[in-house]
């Protein structure tokens, strides 16, 4: 463990990729971009079969830091998780998402937080999502729970996931390596939710840190990890029950919050049906914008059709939302939306906080 006054501590950046040669260039730049370079940079190509090996030797040749593995065949997102965890030597490391971005920052505000307090687990800050162009689409919403970068002890975070529920964005999360093996390490049976789930029993565990600052994008992929799981309600439903199990169980049970295991399913289903809700809405929206162009001169009565027929889509998406939120109902939900909207009120939808450290 690293502790005050000693040695720097070293941060290893650790990036899964499987055909994602078109944001290689710029997630892999991001990383060496930063004002605080990463002590050690290991990339796993888990058998591409597009450009991305190319682009990768194209990065190696003249970037002694970086270090490929390469697999003969695919074997899977969290299976490359762990077997990068293995490979890592730094005290704290950093997983790049090779369609996400790191930006200017993450790695330096982040160390530095996390050398001020070596007791916690993590440091995880606010991230943007952007469509696979590159578009902006707004921050991710999670409960806004400090206005200032800080730490947050076992017990406070004890009572943040009770009130609030979880506020970890895990796209922006620097772990502590030693953290994260007395945790267990990444549950495979958790599919998507291995990480946010981990985050949650360390920093019950050992405290977090938290910046509420922007410093991250991920990009939003149908066929990325966590998408493909929400496609999946069966799928997603089984993690879910697994993660209930494992908070009930005798070894966790008084670790989490009273009644948490409730919280937590309703939580989720609800973040499941929301991003259904959608996606569905995001087809049609396009099924409208294909229909248009089979209309060879539009006139004014094609223009108020349409409009009337994207106004009545957002109308039952939005009574749908309202629903599930009611048939969840769960009250952290509602305090965390409630916390969300006062924050973008407040800041805006992309400004940080001041990073000052502070306790709480």
């Amino acid at each position: 463990m690293v502790h005050r006054g000693m040695t720097q501590p070293t941060l290893s950046v650790l990036m899964p990729n499987y055909n994602h040669a078109r944001f290689l260039r710029e997630s892999i730049n991001a990383v060496l971009d930063q004002s605080r370079r990463p002590d050690e940079f290991i990339l796993i190509d888990d058998a591409s079969t597009d450009d991305s090996l190319e682009i990768i030797e194209e990065f190696a040749r003249r970037e002694p830091l970086l270090q490929v593995i390469q697999h003969e065949r695919n074997q899977g997102v969290v299976f490359c998780i762990n077997q990068l965890l293995r490979s890592c030597s730094s005290d704290y490391f950093f997983f790049a998402a090779a369609d996400d971005k790191a930006l200017p920052g993450l790695f330096e505000k982040s160390m530095r937080l996390l050398s001020d307090y070596p007791e916690a687990a993590f440091c995880s800050s606010l991230v943007e999502r952007i469509s696979e162009q590159g578009e902006g689409m707004g921050l991710l919403p999670i409960p806004m729970v400090s206005e200032r970068a800080c730490y947050f002890t076992p017990q406070d975070v004890r009572g943040l996931l009770g009130k609030w529920g979880s506020w970890i964005q895990t796209f922006s999360t620097i772990y502590r390596k030693e953290a994260v093996g007395q945790a267990g390490g990444f549950d495979r049976e958790l599919g998507s939710y291995c990480d946010s789930f981990l985050c949650e029993i360390m920093a019950l565990q050992h405290g977090a840190c938290f910046i509420p600052e922007w410093l991250m994008q991920w990009r939003k992929m149908p066929e990325g990890f966590a998408s493909a799981t929400a496609a999946d309600g069966e799928r997603a439903c089984s993690y879910i029950q697994r993660a209930v199990a494992i908070i009930s169980s005798e070894n966790y049970k008084d670790l989490f919050p009273p009644g948490y295991a409730k919280h937590y399913r309703s939580r989720k289903l609800f973040a499941l049906g929301f991003g259904t809700l959608e996606r569905t809405r995001e087809v049609v929206d396009h099924s409208l914008d294909q229909l248009s162009f089979a209309l060879p001169e539009k006139h004014l009565l094609d223009h108020v059709g349409f409009g009337l027929a994207r106004f009545f889509l957002r109308l039952w998406s939005c009574a749908l939302s309202w629903y599930l939120l009611i048939r969840n109902a769960d009250a952290a939900v509602l305090w965390s939306i409630a916390s969300w909207l006062w924050w973008k009120s407040r800041r805006g939808s992309r400004t940080g906080y001041t990073t000052t450290p502070s306790r709480k």
